[in-house]
């Protein structure tokens, strides 16, 4: 290092030129950097569950999708939500607009049964918000519970979320004028955005004055704090501009290295100017002494700090290990202006010495290193059960204040429409089979019986609105040209297609969740991949029920199912007809209104109906008996099916016709072998906790990588297998404590908080390798182990000690963080770092105590 140090002096002028040349265009690319976030990016591209996440995102724009939620209380603001909506949907990136406005919906009119929308009654007259209660498509689902707020959803383009996004806000804040809100991804990746700017424009001056504070009053000069800031300053400019010039973004992850660079940074230059103050002699001498005595340390400690943070690169999550990768070059950065930059602006700065050594003052220092190892070793073994506490935590939502727009906006949705989080599931198959859709309506029901679901929506909630209109049942028909007649009524309206594509071989179902903690969501995925198993494969057609599914599903006992159906299946319709004689006669009458001529005599007509051994179309033979017919046809369904569940015990409601109608059809569905259609759970949600699991592997294989490489460069520098050991011991006890502070403080593991302990290891061998350095110097120079341990403590501890200081202040400055993620790792890494140091130069100074007192 004596040769570096006569390069640097002889060539002060040229690298002070070189940085500043190269800090300008780094300075030009900073301003193309990006902020961008989005949790369901974190894990590689050809993970499976990203693929299926992907390809579902790909169909539908889930991942773009935007929640619109509005206050509304009279016509006129539906009126100004429909217009909306046709602004809206014209939109550039805009794929999809499904809005209370335009849902299908079947009403009863004057001229019979028709599919309309809000939108269509609308231009027919006024629409009170809470006439639209009646319609179980719409209901908690688009209008809340109350009538008082309405929901858009909005489906952007991939690749042009955040331009899509902002004009969307824009159109709906210019153009509706009572309160609107937003929520999902794009939403809060905005947010992200906006937050994580402000963080950065708020956090880097403040570390920055902090650190100039601190290393004023160490150095008791200004020179002192200079030097480290503007080399830490340039470091980070050199980093940030690397970031844009290979293509990277910045997330919330990777945000805190700017303040880690200005905090950890610093750490190199300390050390040289430290060192430089304590030199006598000319500029030069000084130059060259300065990094002969402390260059190897200085380059072997920016290399273990480096190692640290590649050590991330074996995370899977891509801001982890884009952190990592950027952290390390921005280390290396700071190691090199400190090696370079710093010694050259001191060469022409020539500061005076400051440091003088008081030997009277060291001799009354008195070591106790048993008593030392001993506390370490108490406090360990007691701190351990804290370590069973940590917990991960990957949901952003939890580290933005109450106060912020988007959480406001997140609370409204929750409010109006119960949650505001969405689980999918991905159905593929003929959506024109009657099978598909009753394995989906399937899925349904028993998905709404979960706990932390709110309710869900697809294609089958709006067939079966049809389905009721039409045929009298709220179910799925069971046969193909009654379910392609309800398919006719949905031509032409756009809505459906976000659930459903245009090939109507792949739909979606919506699940709109709320949870509260990661275990929860956890349960919840787990329960709904225990109902996707439960559910058949397949349908088939039969002229016989399975017994025990429809036992099952109907929560009977399958004998009595079986015994019940043959008894009303088998009965004649005259004992059924009787029940109804009312019915019977009001159809009579319905007839006679279509013919427009009376029935001389109605009780005679009954009664005929009603000595009828079966309701067939052959025992009505005039054009008043096939009109009868017809007009009896669907209610003779359900007087059977409502017969059949009084004889079962059993209520007869939506939940039950899907299943009591098997006694009223000749063709009926049952589980098959023969798969007819394939489900799968995907979401955001789903990739967090995925992220979460990864974040657990992640740590370790991480730490105990970063431990193995710094080991080998001690033991390659030191050339000493035990000073290797002792030198990564202090980083082990750091690491440790580090994750009883977690367990401790209740702070979760995170993408922030995952580098804390690579930035322990990292700072921890750094204090080693100068506390080891100086006591090899020291040792060779006094002949005494104990007086050279002493005399290190108050040279290069001294120095370890200023160093965590500036470095834990700095990380401190995170406190001031408008994320909370950020404040736990900025609190969290400054108190890692104190312990560090102390825990560096208390266990440092008892183990060479202890050794040379043998050697002795």
């Amino acid at each position: 290092m004596e040769r570096l140090g006569r390069f640097v002096q002889k060539n002060a002028l040229l690298i002070i030129i070189v940085t500043f040349v190269l800090t300008v265009f780094f300075l030009v690319q900073i301003k193309d950097l990006k902020i961008r976030d989005d949790i369901t990016k974190y894990p590689p591209k050809d993970d499976p569950l990203v693929q299926k996440y992907e390809s579902l995102a790909e169909e539908f724009n889930i991942n773009s999708m935007v929640m619109v939620g509005f206050e509304i209380e009279n016509s006129e603001d539906l009126r100004k939500i429909d217009e909306l909506t046709t602004k809206v949907e014209k939109l550039e990136g805009v794929e999809h607009v499904t809005s209370i406005t335009n849902i299908p919906l079947v009403v009863n009119t004057k001229n019979g049964i028709e599919v309309s929308t809000v939108s269509e009654m609308l231009k027919s007259g006024e629409v009170e918000p809470t006439s639209l209660l009646k319609y179980k498509t719409l209901r908690s689902k688009f209008i809340s519970d109350n009538g008082k707020s309405g929901l858009m959803l909005v489906s952007l383009e991939s690749g042009k979320e955040s331009e899509a996004f902002e004009a969307l806000k824009d159109l709906a804040e210019n153009n509706y004028y009572k309160g609107v809100h937003f929520y999902g991804v794009s939403a809060m990746n905005q947010a992200v955005k906006e937050i994580t700017f402000r963080n950065l424009m708020k956090l880097v001056p403040i570390s920055l004055l902090i650190v100039v504070v601190i290393l004023t009053v160490t150095f008791r000069r200004f020179t002192g704090a200079f030097l480290p800031i503007l080399g830490v300053i340039i470091s980070v400019i050199w980093t940030m501009g690397l970031i844009v010039v290979f293509g990277f973004d910045i997330t919330i992850a990777n945000s805190i290295i700017p303040v880690a660079l200005i905090s950890i940074g610093t750490a190199y230059s300390i050390h040289v100017v430290n060192k430089y103050y304590e030199e006598k002699g000319n500029k030069k001498e000084r130059v060259i002494y300065t990094l002969r005595d402390v260059g190897i340390a200085v380059l072997l400690s920016g290399l273990t700090t480096a190692v640290g943070f590649l050590s991330l690169l074996t995370a899977d999550i891509k801001p982890v290990w884009i952190m990592g990768i950027f952290s390390s070059i921005g280390v290396m950065l700071c190691n090199f202006i400190a090696l370079f930059f710093v010694p050259a602006m001191l060469y022409y700065i020539n500061p005076p010495t400051v440091f003088h050594v008081d030997e009277k003052k060291h001799s009354r220092l008195v070591l106790r290193p048993k008593l030392t190892l001993t506390v370490l070793i108490i406090l360990v073994i007691a701190t351990i059960p804290f370590i069973f506490n940590i917990k991960t935590d990957m949901d952003i939502v939890n580290s933005i204040n109450d106060n912020e727009r988007i959480i406001v906006d997140k609370r409204f949705i929750e409010t109006n429409f119960g949650g505001s989080d969405y689980l999918f599931i991905d159905v593929k198959g003929d959506f024109k089979d009657p099978a598909v859709l009753i394995a989906m309506d399937e899925i349904e029901r028993r998905l709404n019986n979960l706990e932390g679901v709110v309710n869900t929506f697809s294609i089958v909630d709006t067939l079966l609105d049809l389905s009721r209109a039409f045929t009298g049942f709220y179910s799925i028909p069971f046969s193909k040209d009654e379910l392609s007649n309800l398919w006719f009524f949905l031509q032409g309206n756009e809505t459906i297609y976000s659930v459903v594509n245009k090939q109507l071989n792949r739909g979606i179902i919506q699940v709109t969740v709320k949870v509260d903690s990661e275990s929860k969501t956890r349960k919840l995925i787990n329960d709904i991949e225990k109902i996707l198993e439960s559910v058949p494969k397949g349908f088939e057609v039969s002229h016989t029920p399975d017994f025990k599914y429809y036992a099952k599903a109907l929560n009977v006992d399958v004998k009595k199912l079986e015994k019940t159906y043959n008894l009303v299946k088998n009965m004649p319709f005259s004992e059924i007809a009787r029940l109804h004689r009312d019915e019977i006669l009001k159809a009579i009458d319905d007839v006679e209104k279509l013919l427009g001529e009376s029935v001389e005599d109605k009780e005679r007509v009954v009664d005929q109906l009603l000595s009828m051994k079966k309701f067939e179309e052959e025992e009505f033979d005039s054009d008043f008996g096939y009109l009868l017919y017809n007009e009896l046809y669907l209610p003779v369904k359900k007087w059977k099916a409502s017969y059949f569940a009084r004889k079962l015990g059993i209520p007869y409601n939506e939940n039950t016709e899907q299943y009591l109608k098997i006694v009223s059809e000749k063709d009926i569905y049952i589980p098959s072998l023969k798969p007819s259609y394939s489900a799968i759970h995907t979401g955001a949600q789903e990739i967090a906790l995925y992220v979460s699991d990864l974040l657990f592997k992640n740590q370790y294989q991480s730490m105990f990588l970063t431990l193995f490489v710094v080991f080998v460069l001690l033991l390659l520098q030191m050339k000493s297998f035990a000073v290797g050991i002792i030198g990564v011991i202090p980083s082990i006890f750091t690491v440790f404590f580090n994750f009883v502070l977690m367990g401790m403080l209740n702070i979760p593991l995170n993408t922030a908080t995952i580098s804390i302990a690579a930035i322990a290891i990292g700072a921890g061998v750094d204090y080693a390798i100068h506390f080891i350095s100086r006591y090899k110097i020291e040792s060779e120079r006094l002949g005494n182990k104990k007086d050279a341990v002493v005399k290190t403590i108050f040279t290069t501890g001294r120095g370890i000690v200023f160093n965590a200081l500036a470095v834990s202040f700095g990380f401190f400055t995170f406190v001031f963080s408008d994320i909370k993620m950020l404040r736990q790792f900025g609190l969290l890494t400054g108190i890692t770092l104190i312990l560090s140091a102390l825990l560096t130069i208390l266990f440092l100074s008892a183990a060479f105590s202890i050794k040379g007192g043998r050697k002795a």
